[in-house]
């Protein structure tokens, strides 16, 4: 998975002001309303990437998503709704995000080929997170800014290919959500390198010409001996190092007890609820106080098991008794 430990945290986090709240009889909302980040806290959390007042922009982003969802008039319809249903419950939730990235140095190669072509180079590894198509967008708009004819469509003329530790050195590791953007950077600057090449060409071919098109201005810069190949090593200004980004997201979940009474029997292979049991599902999801208590050490296998973040290993466990 990306970002190992970071959904584990989260739900940790998350479980705490639950814990709060349910000891407090209080809206866990509430309790996240009154610990919100304000610029002071934040700074004293993140000094080094808090950036200025202006840049925190959490408060507006919360009141954003709370507005676009309706979320204030989803609390009272999921009220309604589960207490007209026994068996199946709603609830809804908005949870806001303070996530701290840091910017790595990374290398990139942008070559042109005589059929007007572009093969890009970079460090970043493709994993499903678009970071070759945003190196592609990138490379074909600052190439662009050479201002000649046929430059409209010249994303589809771009095409990265896999580097290795030879043609790209330095090529670093990717993670951390930024590889992407430090990878952007680095072609940019190769592809600045290579504007400033070709603008000489370009004017004297417009005076001599009118009109000069891209195959044809790099089709010419071959004959002139123009290197067509640039490198570049992107490394960020220390105030842009590291930075924080801000988010938050809103969901609604419904509950039907006899499918999560089958989940439990047929895949973790636990006992099916029993009354009790049902009833604290009940009041979980309505809102009363049925939070689960550790002992103190509590160990990792007892907090996997109440947090059900044990599925798989149970399952696993079934599949290998039945065999």
């Amino acid at each position: 998975m990306r970002a190992p430990g970071e959904v584990q945290a989260s739900y940790i986090a998350e479980a705490i002001l639950e814990r709060v709240a349910a000891e407090l009889s209080m809206e866990v909302d509430a309790v996240k309303n009154i610990n919100f980040h304000t610029y002071e806290s934040l700074s004293l959390f993140y000094a080094q990437a808090a950036g200025d007042l202006i840049e925190y922009t959490l408060p507006s982003v919360w009141d954003k998503v709370t507005k676009s969802s309706g979320f204030m008039q989803k609390i009272e319809m999921i009220e309604n709704f589960n207490r007209s249903n026994i068996w199946r419950k709603r609830g809804i939730s908005r949870v806001p995000i303070v996530f701290q990235v840091s910017v790595d140095p990374t290398p990139g190669k942008v070559s042109i080929l005589w059929d007007g072509s572009i093969v890009v180079e970079v460090g970043g590894i493709e994993m499903g997170q678009g970071l070759w198509t945003k190196v592609k967008q990138v490379c074909a708009f600052a190439l662009s800014s050479i201002e000649c004819d046929g430059t409209e469509d010249l994303v589809e003329n771009v095409r990265v290919v896999q580097a290795d530790t030879l043609s790209i050195v330095q090529g670093g590791f990717t993670s951390g959500s930024t590889t992407s953007e430090a990878s952007c950077a680095a072609v940019r600057l190769c592809c600045n390198v290579l504007v400033e090449r070709l603008t000489p060409l370009k004017e004297k071919l417009r005076e001599e010409m009118g009109s000069v098109k891209w195959n044809d201005l790099i089709l010419q810069a071959h004959n002139h001996s123009i290197n067509l190949a640039a490198h570049s090593y992107f490394v960020p200004e220390s105030s842009s190092v590291s930075y924080l980004n801000y988010g938050g997201a809103v969901s609604e979940l419904v509950v039907n007890l006899h499918c999560f009474w089958q989940y439990q029997f047929t895949v973790q292979q636990e006992q099916p609820l029993s009354k009790l049991e049902t009833a604290q599902v009940l009041g979980a999801v309505e809102g009363t106080d049925s939070a689960f208590r550790l002992d103190v050490p509590a160990t990792l296998p007892v907090v996997k098991r109440l947090c059900g973040l044990n599925s798989v290993e149970m399952y696993l466990r079934s599949l290998l008794s039945r065999s």
